[in-house]
C-alpha cells in the first residue's frame, strides 16, 4: 500500500546527472556514519584507542582488504554529494530574499564540509592523511580573535545539534522523501531510522559544540579535537558505556537512513 498522503511529487526537479551525484553521495555519507557508529561501539566496550571521527572511520576503512580502493570510492561519493549541494545552492526557489540567502549559504557550507571530507579520504588513501586537527585549532586560537572565532564555531555547532535533534523528534526529514513510493512497512522502518539517527546526531553535535565553546573560553584546544572526544565524554559519564552504546546504535541508524534516503530522496532545491 503506498503512502500517497505523506508526500507529493514536486514539479521542480534536478537533472539526472545531479540526482545521481546526490544518491551516490548519500550512500557515502551513510557509510561514514555506520563506520563511526561501529567504532563507537568498540569504544563503549573498552577500546578507547580507536578514533570515532571521520578520520578514524577512514583509517578503519584503509586497514581493510582493498581499503584504499574503498576510500577512493567513498571520496568520489563525497565529491558527488558536495557537487549536488553546490548545484542546489543555485536552484533555491524562495520569494523571501532572507530565506533564499540563508538556504543558499547552508548549501555552500555543506559543499565545503563534504569537499574537505572527500579530500581527507583521498589523502588517507594516498597515505598522506594526518590527525593534526588539534594543532590547527591551537594555531587559530593563538591568532588575533582566534578564540572568539572558535567559540562562534562552537555555538554554531551547538545550534546545529539542537536543530538535528528537533528534526528527528518532529520527523521533519520526511519532507525530503518520496514517501508515496514506500510501502507501509518501509515507511515505518525508514521513519524510525531517521528519527533515531537524527536524535543521535543531535546529541553528538551538541556535545561537540559545547566542548569547542569550552575550549575557546578556557584555551584548551585538546577539548575541541573531534567527534571522538565528544563520544569519549559520553563514555566517561555515569553509565557512560550504556549511553555510548545507545548513541553508537543511533549513528548506525542514521547511516542506514542515509542509504535509504539515497533511494527515496526528492532531488529538488
Amino acid at each position: 500500500m503506498s503512502l500517497t498522503d505523506h508526500s507529493r511529487p514536486s514539479t521542480a526537479s534536478t537533472s539526472r546527472g545531479v540526482e545521481m551525484l546526490g544518491r551516490v553521495g548519500l550512500v557515502a555519507r551513510g557509510t561514514i556514519y555506520i563506520l563511526i557508529g561501529i567504532i563507537a561501539l568498540h569504544m563503549a566496550f573498552g577500546d578507547a584507542a580507536r578514533s570515532a571521527s571521520q578520520q578514524g572511520a577512514f583509517h578503519a576503512v584503509a586497514s581493510q582488504p582493498f581499503g584504499e580502493l574503498l576510500l577512493w570510492i567513498i571520496a568520489a561519493g563525497l565529491v558527488g554529494y558536495a557537487l549536488w549541494q553546490l548545484t542546489a545552492a543555485f536552484q533555491v526557489h524562495e520569494e523571501d530574499s532572507t530565506k533564499k540567502l540563508g538556504k543558499r549559504g547552508l548549501y555552500i557550507v555543506k559543499t565545503v564540509i563534504y569537499l574537505v571530507l572527500a579530500w581527507t579520504a583521498a589523502s588517507i588513501a594516498m597515505h598522506a592523511g594526518s590527525s593534526g586537527g588539534t594543532s590547527t585549532t591551537t594555531q587559530i586560537m593563538k591568532a588575533d580573535g582566534g578564540r572568539f572565532l572558535i567559540g562562534a564555531v562552537g555555538v554554531a555547532v551547538v545550534i546545529t545539534g539542537i536543530v538535528l535533534a528537533w528534526t528527528g523528534w518532529t520527523t521533519d526529514f520526511e519532507k525530503k522523501l518520496r514517501t508515496h513510493e514506500m510501502s507501509q512497512t518501509t515507511f515505518r522502518i525508514v521513519r524510525s531510522l531517521g528519527k533515531v539517527g537524527y536524535l543521535a546526531r543531535g546529541v553528538v553535535f551538541t556535545l561537540f559544540g559545547i566542548l569547542i565553546t569550552y575550549s575557546a573560553i578556557t584555551f584548551t584546544p585538546s577539548n575541541a579535537s573531534g567527534v571522538d572526544q565528544a563520544l569519549l565524554e559520553i563514555a566517561q559519564a555515569p553509565v557512560g558505556p550504556v549511553l555510548l552504546t545507545v548513541v553508537a546504535l543511533g549513528l548506525i541508524a542514521f547511516g542506514l537512513y542515509s542509504c535509504a534516503e539515497a533511494k527515496y530522496r526528492k532531488f529538488e532545491a
